[in-house]
């Protein structure tokens, strides 16, 4: 899924050490998720759904990633 963020830009335009900070992708269930760099030397990340208070963020992301 992260690969597939990046693919389609979902991803910060902050970098740490060539990574972005924070990479969006949404799950064939429709569940949105956040992943944050964890290690910039490594490039791995920690990624967690996105609280259902965060509905703007989750239907512009839905949108988004079913245009791209």
């Amino acid at each position: 899924m992260l690969l597939t963020g990046i693919q389609k830009r979902l991803c910060s335009p902050s970098m740490l050490n060539g990574f972005p900070r924070r990479i969006w992708a949404v799950g064939e269930d429709g569940f949105v998720f956040e992943a944050r760099l964890d290690d910039p030397e490594r490039g791995t990340y920690h990624g967690y759904p996105l609280a259902s208070g965060q509905r703007c963020a989750i239907e512009h992301l839905q949108k988004v990633w079913g245009e791209r």
